[in-house]
């Protein structure tokens, strides 16, 4: 029975002093503290916290262990989705267990209620059930505050406001498919939320401020649980925990100002994906990747946490850092030890970090960095000191020491695409032992290289990049000019054209004819002559492209006319004189020309014979004709259409 009417605002200022040592009434799973590994439960004190609350009615502390005793309780309801048994408006003050529900299938729902009174047992305890709901209860000084285990499932904890727990805020305990949203859990003694051995839980939308430990613990085999829109401050270890668990996300949280880690994947975690989170001023790592592989570290913005933004240490392997925005950070932005091997780091902004931008240890093996822009380190932009590792199409610039270093120990690392350029002491030094410098035809763009020929690299190595590129690029094509076409008479000599390109970095130059290549060869910066001699009748387009060292060009185009003017030569025969019936009588005429065509023979102007010319000798057969004096005439033609005659007289 209420003591007031529902609706009627009572507010009341409660302040809370709990000070009871625990009497450990329920399993409790095994603490593990993130340093040392397992030990027993710390004994805490904790901080009060004043609440205004309403309307409470006060109860005795509630056990239901069928769906029955729901009903023989007095609660209203009728256990389906629509009309759910309520426990509502309650006042339990006790130092046991406040409410606890076993083995039922009906819906319900704990509402409004005031759970408090001592840490010997929980606010609430729900075990082996389905279908719960837990909602804007005001829960403190429990053990933990609500305690979902044992195959507990569909299951909802909304809106509660739940503080100085001995434990923890949430547990959720060998249960699967729960949601834990828009909660208020703050100052509890271990953890606001705890997974253990528990798949498929949701916790979304929560403030978990201010819990001694780790806002968000996922441990123990949990599997595929989502931690989503989370405001996660202030903690006392890390912001999320997750130990020997798999295929969990962490998705879109704040993370920010907690004591240790912002986010620590560990103890052989796997598949865990942390994407679009902001992991801020925490006062250790950002993330830290201990023991754990195939994870994926994607999209977030990790700034100003007191070590480094991420952490890759004790053989952690196969993990994916892409798309992160990792800056000002007050040690490394990424650092790989302890045999870290076989990790990418794809597309991060990895700039303004105290120290290096990437820092590995000379344990760690076959990393790809590639896309990375990683500039404006107080330190260098990427210190190197392990084996086997592909870095590409990276901008690393204007870092305080080196841009790329390599160390001594350093190995049989490839290097090419980068743009190593504005570093203070070195964009690029080498002190290690077989590392290439280029792929095939592909080095790295320089900011102190001279545009022609190889670039050595500094360090002890005695490196060379042999296809190095000029930073910033120069896209200034090279100028040329434009010769006057030429004109030449066939078969004579000494025809040439002479271009004079100009360019700072100058490479190559091909020239065409009539678009096939004729000539190419490397261009010094000098004029660049082509003979055009021996070409026949007719006209050729001569192109020329010249390259600089930045694969800029610039052509121009001659055109070449060859052509025939002379007319073709011809001998003239004596004339000819026989006896009429005699045979045996020819004219033999010899013309010359460099494009011989054809020719005709006329006889008193009446064309009688006429045919190819090749350029040789032409005999007209003059036998059988009868008394008379005859003229013949030839016309020889070459190909342009020049002409010549010759006339025989044949008596």
């Amino acid at each position: 029975m209420h003591l007031i009417n529902r609706g009627k605002l009572l507010q009341l200022t409660i302040l809370i002093v709990m000070l009871v040592a625990p009497t450990g009434t329920f399993f409790l799973p095994p603490m593990r503290d993130e340093s040392s590994g397992i030990i027993a439960p710390d004994s805490v004190n904790v901080s009060p916290v004043s609440k205004i609350v309403t309307a409470y009615t006060t109860h005795a502390p509630i056990s239901i262990t069928k769906n029955s005793d729901f009903s023989s309780q007095g609660f209203p309801g009728s256990g389906t989705k629509a009309d759910p048994y309520m426990i509502e408006d309650l006042n339990i003050t006790t130092t046991g267990t406040c409410i606890s529900i076993i083995g039922t299938t009906v819906y319900f729902e704990i509402k409004n209620c005031l759970l408090t009174g001592g840490t010997s047992g929980h606010g609430v305890y729900l075990r082996g059930l389905t279908n719960g709901n837990v909602s804007g209860c005001d829960i403190s000084n429990k053990q933990y505050g609500i305690y979902l285990t044992t195959y507990t499932t569909d299951t909802t904890v909304v809106n509660n406001t739940i503080y100085t727990s001995l434990y923890s805020g949430v547990i959720i305990n060998d249960a699967d498919h729960n949601t834990v949203r828009a909660n208020n859990i703050l100052s509890n003694a271990w953890y606001g939320v705890w997974l253990y051995n528990s798949i498929n839980n949701s916790v979304l939308d929560n403030d978990l401020t201010t819990n001694v430990r780790n806002g968000v613990s996922i441990d123990t085999t949990s599997v595929n649980n989502t931690v989503m829109n989370n405001n996660i401050t202030s903690n006392g270890y890390a912001g999320v925990y997750v130990s020997g668990s798999q295929n969990n996300q962490i998705i879109n949280n704040k993370i920010a100002s907690n004591t240790r880690e912002g986010v620590c994947i560990c103890h052989s975690s796997s598949n865990i994906s942390v994407i679009g989170n902001s992991i801020v001023s925490n006062h250790r790592e950002g993330i830290e990747v201990d023991s754990s592989h195939n994870n994926s570290i994607i999209d977030n913005s990790i700034r100003s946490n007191t070590m480094a933004g991420i952490h890759f240490t004790s053989s952690a392997s196969d993990n994916s850092v892409a798309g992160n925005n990792i800056t000002s950070n007050s040690d490394q932005g990424v650092n790989f030890d302890l045999s870290s091997s076989n990790n990418e780091v794809d597309n991060n902004n990895i700039s303004l970090n105290v120290d290096q931008g990437i820092l590995t240890d000379d344990s760690i093996s076959n990393i790809n960095i590639t896309n990375n822009d990683i500039s404006f380190n107080q330190k260098s932009g990427f210190y190197m000191q392990g084996d086997n590792s592909t870095i590409v199409n990276n901008t690393i610039t204007s870092n305080t020491y080196y841009g790329l270093y390599f160390y001594s120990s350093t190995m049989d690392n490839l290097v090419y695409l980068n743009v190593l350029a504005g570093n203070q002491w070195s964009n690029g030094t080498d002190d290690g032992t077989g590392n290439s410098w280029n792929t095939t035809g592909v080095g790295n763009y320089w900011g102190v290289y001279s545009g022609y020929g190889d670039y050595s690299v500094p360090g002890a190595a005695g490196a060379t990049d042999y296809h190095p590129m000029l930073w910033p690029p120069d896209t200034t094509p090279p100028t040329i000019d434009h010769p006057v076409d030429v004109q030449y008479e066939v078969t004579t000599t000494g025809h040439s054209i002479t271009w004079t390109p100009s360019d700072s970095y100058p490479s190559s130059y091909e020239v065409y004819r009539d678009g096939s290549v004729v000539e190419s060869g490397a261009w010094s910066g000098n004029s660049i002559t082509v003979n055009v001699d021996g070409l026949s009748v007719g006209v050729y387009n001569h192109t020329i492209a010249v390259y600089d060292t930045s694969g800029n060009w610039n052509s121009d185009l001659v055109y070449v006319t060859v052509v025939d003017t002379v007319s073709p030569t011809i001998d003239s025969p004596s004339d000819v004189d026989y006896e009429m019936g005699t045979t045996g009588h020819t004219i033999v005429w010899s013309p010359s020309d460099s494009s011989p065509s054809k020719y005709e023979v006329y006889r008193n102007d009446t064309l009688i014979e006429s045919g190819t010319w090749d350029g040789g000798n032409i005999t007209v057969n003059i036998d059988g004709l009868g008394l008379g004096t005859y003229n013949y005439t030839i016309m020889v033609n070459d190909t342009s259409g020049n002409w010549n005659t010759d006339t025989v007289y044949v008596t």
